[in-house]
């Protein structure tokens, strides 16, 4: 999950999926599991702060199902608090001081907030470690509860369930096997995929592109690792 906190310029953004875009000065944007397509009128200051979904959910305060797949105005969840970091970062002379203010702010929500479950925060986690190719049922029983309370549970503090969590693993692990030059066939086996039409349906309904024409796009244009091990964005300039 993501807050992004502009200080002058608003952020455009749309998805995937046919929606129109909207500008923002603050954004939330929830677990997803499709593409998106931002946009500025050329420069954009402001800061980017990463959670994971089950940190964000004690330190917003909101059940994560509720901002999964979307991108919302970050005062409509987080009111005033918002509004108020918001100012600070602005008005801070220098980066270690805005970092600084981060800190505090997300201490204190986190400190008023819900606690995430361990086991949620475990699940998690372990979907990671076994590159998305996990069953729902084998992370149940590695947390110690049935499925339907793994399922209930890790979409609330999640967004997403298991499932959809292991398929955006398993996208992210073929956007960097291809961009490290793998052929679609080579990356299909790599990443657990059936085989390589069942990689480009899976990529094509994720991205919109297929896996040629996403290699195409970062053989044009500029990769972007916002998040490090990530493969998160290309850079469209314009």
């Amino acid at each position: 999950m993501t807050l992004v906190v502009g200080f002058d310029e608003r952020l455009s953004l749309d998805n995937a999926q046919g929606r129109g875009a909207a500008l923002y000065s603050a954004v939330l944007t929830g677990v997803h599991a499709s593409a998106g397509t931002g946009g500025h009128q050329g420069r954009l200051s402001g800061m980017e702060i990463v959670m994971t979904p089950w940190a964000a959910y004690s330190l917003l305060g909101a059940a994560m199902h509720e901002l999964a797949g979307r991108h919302l105005a970050a005062e409509d969840v987080l009111g005033r608090r918002l509004g108020t970091l918001a100012d600070a970062l602005a008005s801070a002379p220098d980066w270690p001081r805005r970092f600084a203010l981060v800190d505090a702010a997300l201490t204190a929500w986190g400190a008023a907030g819900r606690p995430c479950s361990p086991r949620v925060a475990q699940a998690w986690d372990e979907v990671g470690a076994r590159r998305g190719m996990v069953t729902t049922d084998v992370l149940a029983a590695s947390v110690g509860w049935g499925r339907r309370q793994l399922e209930k549970r890790f979409r609330e503090q999640i967004g997403v369930s298991p499932k959809i969590a292991a398929r955006i693993v398993r996208l992210n692990n073929t956007l960097r096997a291809l961009a490290a030059g793998r052929s679609p066939c080579e990356t299909a086996a790599a990443v657990g995929f059936s085989d390589q039409a069942h990689l480009s349906r899976e990529f094509k309904a994720m991205t919109s592109l297929s896996p040629r024409q996403f290699v195409q796009a970062i053989a044009e244009h500029r990769v972007v690792e916002r998040i490090p091990g990530h493969l998160t964005s290309v850079l469209l300039e314009r």
